[in-house]
């Protein structure tokens, strides 16, 4: 059978970048934490969800010195050993994408090998919660992830051109 394990991903900082407006950043600071699939951030609300397969890890948060940086969003890894696989959603409120929108992030994993997980930037234009509506842009295994586990690493994503303009939720 399968093994799905999902490491803990650590997203410092959370930034949609352009040189001509106003960027989303968001770094997790305050007090509050995920609730009933919303989470008020200084940002907007955020969706978390999933798709009910290894439900007993979901997104939260994680404080410093474990973070890269005071408090970060966190994913702890999960076995789910049934052969399906367990997808565990965060998605920013809607955005506009910039003239050259990037989207930065800090990540760190405690495990220094790939256990089978999938990591992807997704984009969606119609809804912060239909799974079946984001198109990925980006997808990294754990140690494509993250060069030395452990370790801090800002990853920039580029978003297609394709993008520039539109409102869209960035799971």
């Amino acid at each position: 059978m399968m093994k799905k394990i999902t490491l803990l991903i650590v997203m410092l900082f959370f930034s949609l970048l352009g040189f001509s407006q106003p960027a989303l950043t968001e770094d997790f600071e305050g007090t509050s934490l995920p609730a009933a699939g919303n989470w008020a951030l200084t940002s907007g609300n955020w969706k978390v969800f999933d798709n009910g397969i290894g439900t007993a890890q979901s997104w939260g948060v994680i404080p410093a010195p474990n973070s890269c940086n005071g408090r970060s969003a966190y994913l702890n890894r999960e076995n789910v050993t049934d052969g399906t696989f367990a997808e565990d959603w965060l998605v920013t409120p809607q955005v506009t994408i910039p003239t050259n929108g990037q989207l930065h992030f800090s990540t760190k994993q405690t495990l220094a090998a790939n256990f089978g997980s999938i990591y992807t930037i997704r984009v969606s234009l119609t809804s912060q919660t239909n799974a079946g509506s984001f198109t990925t842009i980006q997808t990294w295994n754990e140690t494509e992830l993250n060069a030395v586990y452990d370790v801090c690493e800002e990853k920039v994503v580029q978003f297609p051109a394709a993008y520039v303009g539109q409102q869209v939720y960035v799971a």
